[in-house]
Formats: C-alpha cells, sequence, structure tokens
C-alpha cells in the first residue's frame, strides 16, 4: 500500500474533534502520513493522539478561545443555541478560510479529510485540486435529499409523506436556511470567486463541496428512507465503537438497584435545573441515578446538595461501561450518545437541546427504540410518566437488541479508512 500524506480538519467541538482524531490514528496504524490543521485549544489532544498538529490563527484565536466560546454556551437552548452555534462556525469558517490556505506549503497533502459540519471550507481543497473525504459526525444534510427529508430548521422534524407537511419543510426551512446561512454563503462566495470558482446558488452548497466521498455516522436502519442518497456517500456505523475509556468512576457505591444513567453532551451542558429535573424524577422510583456532567470543574458550581441520596453524580464517566451497566439510557440524543446506547443494546429516552438534536431524536422514536420529549413539553409529571413507560415495555429493549446487532456488523472509522485508501 502506497503511503498517503492526509491533512485533516474538524470543529473543534469535543466529538467532532475526537472522532476524527480516532480515523486519523486509524490511517497511521496503516502506515499513511496525518497532519491536523487546526486551533491552539485542540493542540493537546491532537499531539496526545500521536497526530502532528499544525497551528491556525494563533493571534486571532489564541488558546481558550474555543473554551471561553463554550463556557458563554452551555444554558443555552433551542433557537438561540442555534443562533450561537451558527456564529460560532461562521468565525471558524473565516478564520479557516484565511489561514489553512497560507499553511498549505509543499509537499501538499496527497487528500484532505474534513467535518461536514465546516461549512464551506470544501472550497480550499477545491482550489488547491486536493482530493477531499467529508466526515459527518453529526446528521448529514444530504441536498439530493432535501425535497423529502427534514433538516435541521425545518418545521415538521418528524419523517412524513404527507404532501402539505413536506411542503412546509421545502419553502420555511428553505427560507430560513437562506436567512441564516446569508452571511456564511457570502463569506464563502467571495472566496470561490477570488480563487477563480463558480459561486453558490445556494445555501445547500455549503453541504455540497466537490468530495471524493462522504462518511455518516449512522447506518441506513437508523436514518430516514432515502431515494437520491448519492452513490459516494457511506454509512460506516458508529466512529467511536473501537474507542477506549479509562476515567475513573467510583464502581463501589453502585447498589444493586436499576441503574438509569444520565448524560446531557460536553457543549450544553450547564442547565442545572435538568439535572435536578431528572434527579427529582428517579427520586420517586426504586432506582439509582448516574449522572455524567460532561466537563470538568462543572461540579463546583453544581447544587449538590439537591440531589436525591440515590444519585451519583460525576464531571467525567466511563459512558460505554456505566450504559452496559444500566437499565435505561437518559441523553440529549447527541448523535455519538445515541449510538453508543445503541451499541449496548439500552432503550432511552431523549431530550434534545439544540443543533441536530431533534432529528436524532425523531430517528430514535421512529425506530422505537427509545421515547423523544421536547424542551418545550418537559416537567416533572411527563418525565416519570415517560421513564415509568419505557422501563415497563420490554418492546423498547427488544428493538434497541435489533439495532445493536445491526451497528455491531458495521465497521465505523475503519470502513472509512477502508474507502480512502481504495481511492489511490
Amino acid at each position: 500500500m502506497t503511503k498517503l500524506k492526509i491533512g485533516m480538519v474538524s470543529l473543534p467541538a469535543p466529538s467532532h474533534l475526537d472522532n476524527m482524531l480516532r480515523l486519523g490514528q486509524e490511517l497511521i496504524s496503516r502506515g499513511h502520513e496525518i497532519s491536523y490543521y487546526g486551533f491552539l485549544d485542540t493542540e493537546e489532544a491532537v499531539i496526545t493522539a500521536g497526530i502532528e498538529f499544525i497551528s491556525l490563527a494563533e493571534k486571532e484565536f489564541p488558546k481558550g478561545s474555543y473554551e471561553l466560546i463554550l463556557d458563554s454556551r452551555k444554558n443555552l437552548t433551542g433557537k438561540v443555541a442555534n443562533q450561537k452555534g451558527i456564529q460560532t462556525n461562521l468565525r471558524l469558517a473565516e478564520l479557516y478560510l484565511k489561514h489553512l490556505p497560507k499553511s498549505l506549503t509543499a509537499p501538499l497533502p496527497q487528500f484532505f479529510i474534513y467535518d461536514h459540519f465546516l461549512l464551506g471550507i470544501s472550497c480550499v481543497f477545491e482550489a488547491k485540486k486536493i482530493p477531499a473525504f467529508e466526515f459527518c459526525n453529526a446528521i448529514p444534510v444530504v441536498p439530493s435529499e432535501f425535497w423529502i427529508r427534514p433538516i435541521p430548521n425545518s418545521p415538521f422534524e418528524e419523517f412524513t409523506y404527507n404532501p402539505i407537511k413536506i411542503l412546509a419543510n421545502l419553502s420555511l426551512a428553505g427560507l430560513l436556511d437562506r436567512r441564516v446561512f446569508k452571511e456564511m454563503k457570502k463569506q464563502v462566495n467571495q472566496y470561490r470567486i477570488a480563487h477563480g470558482l463558480r459561486p453558490m446558488l445556494s445555501t445547500l452548497g455549503l453541504f455540497n463541496g466537490k468530495k471524493l466521498a462522504t462518511f455518516a455516522q449512522l447506518i441506513p436502519a437508523l436514518d430516514f428512507p432515502s431515494f437520491f442518497i448519492p452513490n459516494n456517500f457511506f454509512y460506516c456505523g458508529s466512529f467511536s465503537q473501537y474507542a477506549l475509556n479509562e476515567t475513573p468512576f467510583p464502581f463501589d457505591k453502585l447498589s444493586e438497584k436499576p441503574i438509569i444513567y444520565t448524560c446531557f453532551g460536553t457543549l450544553l451542558n450547564g442547565n442545572w435545573e435538568l439535572y435536578q429535573l431528572v434527579d427529582q424524577a428517579c427520586a420517586s422510583m426504586d432506582v439509582q441515578l448516574v449522572m455524567s456532567l460532561g466537563k470538568e470543574g462543572r461540579l463546583t458550581d453544581f447544587p449538590l446538595d439537591t440531589l436525591s441520596k440515590n444519585t451519583i453524580i460525576v464531571e467525567y464517566a466511563p459512558q460505554k461501561e456505566l450504559i452496559k451497566r444500566a437499565t435505561l439510557v437518559i441523553n440529549h440524543a447527541g448523535l455519538n450518545s445515541v449510538i453508543e446506547t445503541l451499541l449496548e443494546g439500552k432503550p432511552m429516552i431523549c431530550i434534545p437541546l439544540a443543533y441536530d438534536q431533534p432529528s436524532v431524536a425523531n430517528r430514535m422514536q421512529r425506530v422505537g427504540v427509545g421515547e423523544t420529549i421536547p424542551l418545550k413539553k418537559l416537567s416533572l409529571p411527563l418525565l416519570i410518566k415517560t421513564i415509568k413507560k419505557v422501563l415497563a415495555s420490554p418492546s423498547y429493549c427488544q428493538k434497541a437488541k435489533v439495532m445493536q446487532e445491526k451497528l455491531q456488523l458495521s465497521r465505523g472509522i475503519k470502513q472509512a479508512a477502508d474507502i480512502i485508501e481504495a481511492s489511490i
């Protein structure tokens, strides 16, 4: 096998970065040379993964800049969180478009792998004539499926064949996206025109860069029905399937009671009222609740004296091991979290907070592996009722086991690496 020189770029968000680095490690294990181009906030993780780090925008985005952004967003949900997320992505795209081309000196990478949600970044590789692969850590936006498949911002987020709802999704989501992504489209088109590339006519072009292949962290059984999926779109399955987690945890404090494991991700995880609501719901049942806050330092702010005696709360947890021991998982419908839950064949309750999470939650409810509670409808009585419903019905667990078997047949990162090598 010919040794390849491959570059990587991703959002600095923990789940996006971690999965990209896993792909990098897999390619290194096959003898390829990998370089990650990013901001100083990602340097430690990249170097720890054994991957070359090439720093960008050190003066404009010094170390700690992304952490400040995350800290300012930790309590946000819904439209406000989405708006702030888009603003952050606009800023990151601006920095990448400005600094990444300068860092691409001879010898250039033979291939690049870029994050699906670094919108418009593919134009850099197109201008440099570097073949690229798209890596999708969340629910992908597939332009050829736009007419039938709901996307984030669609007024009807569940899959439907109802022509009225489809028309509403097409028109209203399209109008909203044109407004939301107007500045990003303008920014990317300025770069494209300056480098002799045709400008995008639609905001969908932000999700439709030139690439050899798209790798999605899904399997067909978990996705909505597809009609016009491109031939170079690959359902790879879990990107974290082979990852190890050695995070310490007080396992000796676990009782013989059924465990309910709860985690709301690594970004929007500062809403203490949400954790307290889950605690209050579980306190009324004969269960043990384990909650992970997903961020170092969060415990210092948490009102620990409000929690029930059967609750264990930690900043970080060995998530896979706890899901394995759990009877039920309550999560935010982040794609990493739901797939890790299904890899252990466990049912879930999804409480989506923002971003693509409602889209993930709709997919989980559609295949019957859990229930979804929209944040606007969340209340203590409804949460208690939903927990009891999922615990009492074996069908959720049975369907989760079916998805477990399907996911275990997928090869995730290894399949993506195979496709990259086959493209030589």
